[in-house]
């Protein structure tokens, strides 16, 4: 460099408020140029410990995991102009003497410097290393150097160094949001040719450290095979994935960053477009892009048939439940509603039920307003309880709608939301084939962390929040999952292209749901289910 670069120490914490202090004090305060934390939303006082310190002090207000904190913090030190940047933990675990050599192997032509603990294997051990933690780590390192070609005597340590070169080079956003990021950002290195220096470091192991537990040691050592098959397939095969495909990124609509990873291209049944699934690391949600520009196009006549209204009608007694649990009378506004005949499940007598629905839908009931959220306007603190079932997720602007919302409902009112779930077993199973997903009708994929962030945002107070068992949606859904898997023209929405199928596969898709209702009942008994719930109170 022809100018002297600007060193920056990131360093992502959670829960260090014990040992935040003494890390600090460790670095070597001559040769850095600025300090950047992002606690990731601790909850003991980590963030109030670093905001007496002079350093830069960012807080994500849900708790990322490892990897997704650690793109927060490399992307703010890029923000900051950093030509450099050190990851250097806040568990004062690790001793930054050495980081002067670090800082000598970019004049050496390197771009990753890797600090570790084996390069003298005996002083981890004399330095109180866990036996077994030894074991593994020397067991998983013989066996990345033997497929990536290195020699390596450590590839899981926390003290880094990156340059900006390396990281506007490679797809590090396309890595996982937990510990496995470790790992991948390097093979990333690797596989884009990047050179990588190793430097001993010392590392102190003591009760108030930070260490990964059995289960997620194990998560983690299974994420290495998968990411070395990735590396694999993409370096010999050509075909680029995972980590080792460059993709644009994208933009989110919520927070307006562009820490986004590319998680699905989807083939949309009814116009045969492609659209893609990328997730928000800080939201923990997912969105469609591109959101196409008239969005009833892409809504096939069978959306809103008779026989599936009237056969959701049969099935929906929950629903009026579930009303009566939060509001024994009064008056409600259904937002998504179809024909809204759940206002006839209702007693007349106790509630005034009013519809918003979009205007495409020709609904002909009296009680459904056709104009859509974008134009829906009620008299303000009006309505004592709120609801979107499965509809939330077709919103442009789900925070929009949400502050509109809050504004018709009297203080103390009821929010519900019933919708897909990211998290489900499902869309793990599936992927891009997970029915649920559904772009571009759906335009946001929410997590519950997701979901109950941008609630709790708008001013609402979360009073329940579980998943379900929607009868109505899940067996079936899950069938088309299965059917998708096998092809897309299975999809019940893409009955006008696959005419010899369209007598048939309603009924083949209605046997095998039944059949495979205890499958979909076990997913849900184990926190699996692909329907989500969330009740709020306004404040």
């Amino acid at each position: 460099m022809t100018k002297k670069p600007k060193i920056i120490v990131v360093m992502p914490a959670h829960n260090a408020a014990k040992t935040l202090v003494d890390s600090y004090n460790r670095l070597p305060k001559k040769l850095i140029d600025q300090i950047i934390l992002v606690d990731d939303a601790s909850t003991d006082n980590t963030y109030k410990v670093a905001k007496e310190l002079p350093i830069t002090v960012f807080r994500n207000s849900l708790n990322l995991g490892y990897g997704g904190n650690l793109k927060v913090s490399l992307s703010r030190a890029l923000e900051a102009s950093a030509d450099i940047i050190i990851e250097f933990h806040p568990d004062n675990q690790y001793d930054p003497q050495n980081l002067p050599l670090f800082l000598k192997k970019i004049s050496r032509g390197y771009d990753l410097a890797l600090g570790s603990r084996f390069i003298h294997p005996k002083d981890a051990l004399d330095r109180k290393m866990p036996i077994h933690k030894f074991i593994a780590n020397r067991g998983l390192s013989y066996v990345d150097n033997l497929l990536l070609g290195l020699e390596l005597s450590e590839f899981h340590s926390g003290f880094r160094l990156y340059t900006r070169k390396l990281l506007t080079s490679i797809p590090f956003y396309q890595n996982s949001d937990d510990y496995l990021f470790s790992f991948e950002i390097i093979v990333q290195a690797v596989f884009y040719k990047f050179k990588i220096a190793e430097i001993q470091v010392s590392c102190d192991y003591h009760p108030k450290m930070h260490t990964a537990n059995l289960k997620n040691s194990t998560i983690y050592a299974l994420g290495t095979f998968k990411t070395l098959t990735q590396y694999v397939i993409s370096k010999f095969v050509k075909k680029p994935s995972g980590p080792f495909s460059k993709v644009s990124v994208q933009q989110c609509p919520l927070c307006r960053r562009s820490i986004t990873r590319l998680e699905y291209n989807v083939r949309d049944a009814v116009s045969n477009n492609i659209f893609s699934i990328y997730y928000c690391t800080p939201c923990n949600i997912g969105f469609t892009h591109p959101k196409p520009n008239g969005l009833h196009t892409f809504y096939p006549k069978i959306y809103f048939i008779f026989l599936k209204t009237f056969i959701y009608s049969l099935l929906q007694v929950r629903r009026p439940k579930i009303i009566k649990s939060f509001l024994p009378a009064g008056k409600i506004l259904d937002i998504g509603c179809g024909d809204g005949k759940i206002g006839g499940q209702l007693d007349s007598n106790k509630y005034f039920y009013q519809c918003i629905e979009t205007p495409f839908s020709d609904s002909k009931s009296s009680n459904v307003k056709l104009v859509g959220v974008e134009k829906m306007n009620e008299k303000p603190m009006s309505y004592n309880l709120v609801t979107f079932w499965e509809s939330f997720e077709h919103l442009k602007n789900p925070l929009q709608t949400l502050k509109k919302v809050s504004i018709y409902l009297k203080k103390g009112g009821i929010l519900i939301i019933e919708c897909p779930n990211y998290n489900s077993w499902e869309r793990i199973l599936f992927g891009s084939s997970w029915f649920h997903l559904d772009p571009p009708r759906h335009l946001f994929h929410f997590t519950p962390n997701g979901l109950t962030q941008i609630i709790e945002d708008v001013g609402f107070r979360i009073i329940k929040k579980r998943t379900i068992y929607a009868i109505e949606y899940i067996p079936i859904g899950l069938t088309q999952s299965i059917l998708y898997r096998i092809s897309p023209k299975l999809n019940i929405f893409a009955l006008k292209y696959t005419h010899k199928y369209k007598l048939i596969l309603p009924i083949i898709i209605g046997m095998l749901g039944i059949i495979l209702v205890p499958i979909s009942y076990l997913f849900y008994l184990c926190k699996g289910s692909p329907i989500q719930l969330i009740v709020a109170q306004k404040k």
